[in-house]
Order: C-alpha cells, then structure tokens, then sequence
C-alpha cells in the first residue's frame, strides 16, 4: 500500500531473483535508521531536568533558536504539503467511488478537489479540534479498516496464483529504473516519518515508571509492527498485481474478478471518510501558526480595554469626570473583549509544553503502565490521535493558542482558514499525482525531522563515543543521499507526469 514495491519491480528483468528483496530491505533499512532516531529522541524528553512537551522546544533549547527555526519550517512546510496529499488521496477515491456504484459526473479530479475544498471551507470554521477528541479516533479506526480490507482484496487477488503482468521488473530505460527506485524511497520516508510528533506522544505516558522506559516497549513493539504490516501488505499485493500494481494499490483491483465490487467501494468510500479527518487534523496546526501572530494584538486591546475601565472607576471614585480618565487613555474599548483563559499559566519551569501537565487517575500501577504503553503503541502505528495536539514551532508561543479556546474573532478566522484551504486545493491541482506528492513529502521532511536533528541533540547532550560519533556521521551522510534522490527521483516523476496533464479538461 505505501508503494514500496515500486523499488522490487525497478531492477532489470533479467536480474529478477533479487526484485523480490529489494523492496523488504529498503523497508528493514528505514526502519533500523527510523528505530535508532525513536530512541535517541525518546532519551531526549528530559533534559537537565526540564521535559519537553513539544520536538521543537527540544531542538531549540539543546541547538539554539537558529536550528529551532530549520525545524519549525520544516514542520510547518511537512504539514502544508501533507494536506495536499490527502486532498489528492480523497479526491482520488471518491472518483473510484462513483464510477464503481455507476455514477457519471463528476468524473475529473479538479472538480472533486474543488468540492472537497468547499467542504474543508466549511470544516475549518471549526475553531479548534481539542474539543473533539473522536475525531482521531475515528479516523485510527478507518485507517484501521482501510488497511485491513486492503490486505484482504490482496490475498483474494492473488489466491489464483497467477499475475498477468508478471514480476521480472517493469520495462522501462535504466534511467526510469533508477528514478522509480529513487522515487519509492520517498515514500518509505513517508511512512516512516512519525519522529516529529514522538515527545507529543511520549508527554501524554503516565509517570512512574519514566516516560523513556515506557516509549522503550512501545517503540519496539509499535514500529516493528508497521514495518511488518508494511511488508504484507506491499507483499500481498505486489503478488496479485506483480508489475501493474499502481501508485495507489486499489486501482489495481477495480478489474479483478476475484474481488468483490462492494468491497471495492467500501473500501474507497471508507477512505475518502478518512482523509477528510485527516486534513483537518493536520490543517490545524497550520491555522494555529498563522493566527497565533494576529492574537498580540487582540491581547493590546484587551489590556487597553481593562486600563480604561480601571481609570474610569478610580476617576468616578474619586469625583472627577469621566472624559478625563478616556483621554488618558486616548482609544475607545472595543466592542469585544478577549481576555486570556483562565487555565492557562506560563511555561513550567520543569516542563516546555503548551499545555500543564497531565494529571493521572488513581489507577493501580501495573495497570497504568499497561494503559501507557498501549496508548503508545497506538500513537506510532496510527498518529492522527496525536495530531489534535500537534504543533509546527512556527506560532507566537507567547500567547495562548487554539487548544486553549483562545481564538480570533469568526470573521477573521473565516478569512484567513479559506485563504489557506484555497491555496492548498489549487497546489493540489496544479500536481494532480498523488504518489509523487507522498515521495516528495517524504523525501523534504524525514532527513531534517528524523536523521539530523535527533542527530545533533544526542551527540551534544551525551557526547558518545567517537566510534558511535562515527557511525552516526555515516547515516547521516547515507540517508541525505537518500532523501535528496528521492526529492529528485519525485521531481523528475513530476515533470514527466506534468506532460500528459491537460489541467481543468
């Protein structure tokens, strides 16, 4: 499903023994690098006895503001991106969707990209998602089912034994092999960069025993599991559709007669459902960032507001009239008032978070360690739950955010979340290519986010040894490599893909 069985099919047919390898040892590859990040990063949360609540208060306090603005761009430009690829998956499945119930407009993926904008127009007028906490749940759960059904339409489709399009390797130059293999690394860097929201999850683990030692377990059982599942599911389907299987798997099935039609649908309509949730939820730290800078000012008038009425009283109180006490104020108060919550306090000084810590239940120990590591083990194989809380580093942390229920007035949000919404649906027409748009994802935010900052942090705060140092250095060198072919492997894929686009036709 994530596509990884683009890098079994890009070698030469005639070296096709090793095509069924390739793809499982790019997987085992990323996940050995992802897994040495998890855990250096997990080691990370607390640091000089201060923990951190959020990846980038973690990289600004151990690197300094200039790497916490690298990464903060990072994040913000990965969340950005991201909501174009669920834009592109949604619009996707939803044209499956009405062509297989027989349906005939519209068809074109610009239409449905335009009406899906509309209906995130209207879902992003939500102020903030803190409120609605089932929203990643349900949308774990579809991911859940999604894949699931997935992985049953493979083995349906391959019970026949037979692939028509054959497993030697996709005919095509050298050079398209190399750029499909590049560009399928990408994608693994998609499935697998979670790092950035890791503190998120390890910050809501109940404490004894420490947060590090539960992420431990949940780390090795979570990621391993993935990467297991990754493997069937691109196994499985590669099996059945050999050559042919597509950038998004369940194309490849629309045809097969051992399949079932209503499970086609189901599982596309189930999809389309699951992106929407998506979007918003990874949208949301995007509207926090842009309106955080507009609320100082909200807090000025607030502040003036509370000055002038203060003067105003101690003038009456005194006998003086009350126009002296407004020219000493020189502005009117505002029509509203924006006060800032009342629960929300500065920073901890033993904890960088936008939020106070969590207080636990009167649970019994062994079972609020077994709670804490299965809500872990949750979080990394199926992160939406966690993106409620998400934050990019880009917002003004000086004031309260969205989470708080500290917001802009409606009209305000109103224009700035269309604006958002509107620029993010037309990159998506501009580059209708969904599989390309998860490699170039992958291959813009999985070094900076996953490789070189966790990188830097643990070599500046636990000086390894210089054999570990040198190690390190190597995968660092190793995995930019990587991530800067597959940007280029994605680019190129683009270009190509671009010749035959004939936009809003």
């Amino acid at each position: 499903m994530k596509d990884f069985e683009r890098a079994a099919a890009a070698a030469p047919e005639e070296d096709a023994p090793s095509n069924h390898k390739s793809g499982p040892l790019l997987i085992a590859l990323f996940w050995a690098v992802t897994m040495a990040s998890a855990h250096m990063l997990r080691q990370l949360y607390c640091v000089n006895g201060v923990e951190f609540a959020r990846y980038h208060h973690a990289v600004r306090y151990v690197l300094g503001d200039g790497w916490g603005r690298f990464i903060a761009a990072t994040q913000l430009l990965s969340c950005i991106l991201g909501t174009t690829t669920y834009s592109l998956a949604g619009s996707n499945a939803l044209i499956q969707f009405v062509r297989g119930v027989g349906g005939s407009k519209p068809t074109r993926q610009w239409e449905w990209l335009l009406i899906l904008g509309g209906i995130q127009v209207l879902l992003s007028q939500i102020p903030s998602l803190a409120e609605l906490w089932w929203v990643g749940t349900l949308a774990t759960l579809l991911a859940g089912c999604f894949c699931g059904l997935t992985l049953i339409m493979g083995a349906l489709a391959a019970a026949d034994g037979t692939v028509s399009s054959g497993v030697g390797g996709i005919p095509s130059s050298p050079a398209d092999k190399a750029f499909n293999v590049l560009a399928s690394m990408g994608v693994l860097a998609f499935a697998y960069t979670f790092c950035e929201i890791l503190m998120e999850i390890q910050d809501t683990l109940r404490q004894p025993p420490a947060a590090k030692t539960t992420m431990k377990r949940a780390l090795n059982l979570g990621v391993t599991a993935a990467a297991i599942f990754y493997m069937a599911i691109g196994g499985v389907c590669y099996a059945a559709l050999g050559n042919a299987t597509p950038g998004m798997v369940l194309d490849g099935f629309q045809d097969d007669p051992g399949v079932p039609t209503w499970l086609i649908m189901t599982t596309w309509l189930l999809l389309a459902l699951q992106t929407q949730m998506v979007w918003q939820i990874w949208a949301q730290p995007v509207f926090d960032s842009i309106e955080s800078h507009l609320k100082p000012r909200l807090i000025r008038r607030a502040q003036a507001a509370a000055a002038a009425r203060e003067a105003k009283a101690a003038a009456v109180a005194a006998g003086r009239e009350s126009s002296r006490s407004k020219a000493t104020d020189g502005s009117e108060e505002p029509e509203e008032e924006y006060l800032l919550p009342p629960g929300w306090l500065p920073k901890h000084p033993s904890r960088l978070g936008a939020l106070p810590p969590p207080q636990p239940p009167p649970v019994s120990a062994a079972s609020s360690r077994l709670r804490s590591m299965l809500g872990a083990v949750s979080s990394l194989l199926d992160s939406h739950a966690v993106g409620l809380h998400m934050a990019t580093g880009a917002e003004n942390e000086h004031v309260p955010l969205n989470e708080t229920g500290f917001v802009l007035p409606w009209w305000q949000r109103t224009i700035i979340r269309s604006s958002v919404v509107a620029a993010i649906t037309m990159v998506s027409i501009l580059i209708p290519f969904f599989s390309v748009m998860i490699s170039f994802v992958g291959a813009c935010a999985y070094w900076p986010l996953t490789i070189a900052a966790p990188y830097a942090m643990y070599r500046k705060v636990y000086s390894p040894r210089p054999v570990v140092r040198r190690a390190m250095a190597a995968v660092e060198v190793g995995m930019l490599l990587v991530c800067l072919g597959a940007a280029v492997g994605a680019f190129r894929q683009m270009v190509v893909g671009w010749q035959d686009v004939q936009f809003f036709q």
